[in-house]
C-alpha cells in the first residue's frame, strides 16, 4: 500500500465516519447501514429472483426474508424485544383443544 492510499480501516474522505482502532466494526456499520438503506430495492430484486410458480404473498414474504438474512445476526438480536409473547406450538394430532384440559 502506497502512502497515497487510504488504509481499507480508514473511513474513506468526506464520509463522516471517524477511524476507529478496530476496522472490522467500522466496516460492519457501513455494511449494515447500505443494507437498511436499500432495503425496498433488496426487496424488489429478492421477488424477482424468486420462482414466478410461488403465489404472490408467498414471494413477498420470501423477498423480505431474503433482505433480512443479509443484515448481520447481531441486528436481529439487538432489534428483539426480550418478554414478547411467543407463538404457541400448533396441537398434536389428537391432543384436546385446551392445553389446560379446560374443555
Amino acid at each position: 500500500m502506497t502512502p497515497s492510499q487510504p488504509s481499507p480501516t480508514e473511513p474513506a474522505p468526506g464520509t463522516g465516519a471517524e477511524p476507529r482502532p478496530d476496522g472490522a466494526v467500522v466496516r460492519l456499520e457501513a455494511a449494515e447501514a447500505a443494507i437498511v438503506e436499500h432495503y425496498a430495492r433488496l426487496v424488489r430484486l429478492g421477488y424477482l429472483i424468486l420462482p414466478p410458480d410461488l403465489a404472490r404473498h408467498r414471494r413477498v414474504v420470501a423477498a423480505h426474508a431474503l433482505a433480512q438474512r443479509a443484515l448481520p445476526r447481531s441486528r436481529t438480536t439487538r432489534l428483539a424485544r426480550p418478554g414478547l409473547p411467543t407463538r404457541p406450538a400448533p396441537p398434536a394430532p389428537g391432543a384436546p383443544d385446551d392445553p389446560d384440559g379446560r374443555d
